[in-house]
């Protein structure tokens, strides 16, 4: 069973995972509380499961980007519990968590936008299966729809992402998917974190850190 964390947005989740099924979740949407509410949420999700954590097999968190305060609570309770009992921890981006599942048999690419910090914003850009075409990037708010038209080419845009809503509203050639809820985000990462300890993708407990781009 794997212990999936995903604290770096407004709405944050605990949630047990057997293989890449959800089994049990927890959300709540208090931001500001995510340091206060995680560690009960994990408990009673256990104590529901009649687990402890010797019973898990692995752990599974979002590495942002996002907010930074919130990805840190949630790294820092997962750093925690792989370095106490040697469990495997796979750090999943905002981008590939978001990304998850994406498939399209037209010339479409799935452009995952990240919120606003400052003047920029992070992006994602993944090919028809779901495969990224390029490494996460910082854009400049104001040149990023150009840039990522060159880039594109022909292909349609379609957005997602935390950030996809206000690039939408100036980028109204693009299409856009329905945003997720919280409980769907928890199964996203559920899944590509699955695929990463299956894969041997792991990350040093004492080495991750909040992704920054």
């Amino acid at each position: 069973m794997n212990l999936i964390l995903d604290t770096g947005d407004t709405i944050g989740g605990v949630a047990l995972a057997r293989e890449d099924a959800l089994v049990g979740s927890r959300v709540w949407s208090e931001a500001q509380r995510q340091s206060a509410l995680l560690w009960p949420a994990i408990s009673e999700l256990l104590a529901e499961h009649t687990l402890d954590l010797r019973g898990l097999t692995g752990v599974v968190v979002c590495q942002g980007p996002g907010r930074l305060t919130g990805v840190r609570i949630g790294l820092t309770i997962a750093k925690t519990l792989c370095a106490q009992t040697a469990l495997p921890l796979a750090a999943v981006s905002l981008f590939a968590q978001w990304a998850e599942g994406w498939r399209s048999e037209s010339n479409e690419r799935l452009v995952i936008a990240s919120d606003r910090w400052g003047s920029r914003r992070g992006v994602q850009v993944f090919g028809p299966k779901g495969e990224p075409l390029a490494p996460p990037c910082a854009f400049e708010e104001e040149t990023m729809i150009d840039e990522l038209g060159a880039l594109l080419g022909d292909a349609t845009a379609v957005l997602s992402g935390p950030g996809a809503m206000t690039l939408k509203e100036r980028w109204p050639a693009a299409a856009s998917l329905s945003a997720p809820t919280a409980k769907q985000l928890l199964e996203k990462l559920a899944r590509a974190g699955a695929r990463l300890l299956h894969g041997g993708k792991t990350s040093d407990p004492l080495q991750v850190a909040p992704l920054s781009i």
